[in-house]
């Protein structure tokens, strides 16, 4: 694969259109990171709608690297009920968030 290099507005981008939690430089930096690593496969805990992943995703594709991204996403939800108590309650429609989050990949171009 031909080495390609994203800018940061690309990760602007993506942090609107996943409803990133970080602003796009952070997601910039994590995609430099796995572009600029000779490691081969990362792990992304707590993926929400995919940012992380894809930017690590496209890290290692543009540094041509055969690797991958093991992800793993959490099932509920914690609510801060006050300052000393958070309280959690099972996500209804989880197949809809993987959906999102799979939508998200095929949209970044990131094979599955």
């Amino acid at each position: 694969m031909e080495k390609k290099h994203l800018a940061v507005s690309d990760f602007c981008d993506l942090a609107k259109d996943t409803h990133g939690m970080m602003p796009g430089e952070n997601y910039f930096a994590l995609y430099e990171l796995a572009l600029n690593s000779s490691v081969e496969n990362i792990i992304d805990v707590g993926v929400g709608r995919g940012a992380t992943t894809i930017a690590y995703a496209l890290g290692l594709m543009h540094g041509g690297s055969a690797g991958k991204v093991d992800l793993f996403n959490k099932t509920a939800v914690f609510r801060k009920v006050n300052p000393d108590l958070f309280s959690s309650f099972d996500i209804s429609g989880i197949e809809q968030i993987e959906s999102d989050i799979v939508g998200e990949f095929l949209s970044a171009s990131i094979p599955n």
